[in-house]
């Protein structure tokens, strides 16, 4: 935990910046936090932010590990995607109150895997109306992904994609 983000082999892209945040972690002092993309204007307003990081060419296989903290607004169609080279792996499309633990499978060699927090507004910002919303995790509109590792290990062949609803 460097309190760095993005660093060497991680970087953003897309409607906002992911960055480091000091207020939820499931351990250590700090985790990656998706932008808080609550302020888009009018209805059926569409955002998507991506934290993506690439494995290296000598990769040998293994595991990545994470827990994740999706804060989904009540306001919105939200989810969380993660995909391995452009393959959804995982789709998370129910909000959390807690962090939990994700573990995916990963082959050897490089790989592209992007952390992609989709909102698809269909009505408008509750927080507004409702100021006592930000002060909850739980409706934030953001993600939270903490302790992520990759783990050296048995190479797998493939992917199975599946849907994770909390």
């Amino acid at each position: 935990e460097s309190g760095v983000f993005p660093s060497l082999l991680w970087s953003t892209s897309g409607d906002g910046s992911w960055f480091i945040d000091d207020k939820k972690t499931i351990g250590g002092s700090y985790s990656i936090r998706s932008p808080d993309m609550s302020d888009l204007e009018g209805f059926y307003s569409l955002a998507q932010s991506n934290a993506t990081i690439v494995t290296c060419t000598d990769f040998s296989g293994g595991s990545l590990l994470l827990n994740i903290l999706a804060g989904f607004t009540t306001s919105s169609v939200d989810f969380l995607s993660i995909s391995i080279d452009g393959r959804r792996v995982i789709t998370i499309v129910d909000g959390t109150e807690e962090f939990s633990t994700v573990s995916i499978q990963i082959s050897s060699g490089r790989h592209v895997i992007d952390f992609s927090y989709n909102q698809n507004y269909i009505i408008p910002n509750l927080s507004e109306l409702f100021p006592s919303i930000s002060d909850n995790f739980f409706g934030a509109g953001v993600v939270w992904l903490d302790n992520v590792s990759i783990t050296p290990g048995p190479a797998v062949a493939d992917y199975s994609p599946c849907l994770i609803g909390y």
